[in-house]
């Protein structure tokens, strides 16, 4: 799959990968699970 994202897509994913880092410690503060799929997916 091409995936191709433009400025503002891009800009969307930086608080997405946070939110996922964040949700995949073991001490997690907050947990997202959809986050963490995609991310995994991407």
């Amino acid at each position: 799959m091409d995936l191709t994202l433009g400025d503002v897509e891009t800009t969307a994913l930086i608080p997405l990968v946070i939110k996922a880092n964040e949700s995949l410690r073991p001490n997690a503060r907050i947990y997202d699970g959809k986050a963490v799929e995609i991310i995994r997916f991407l």
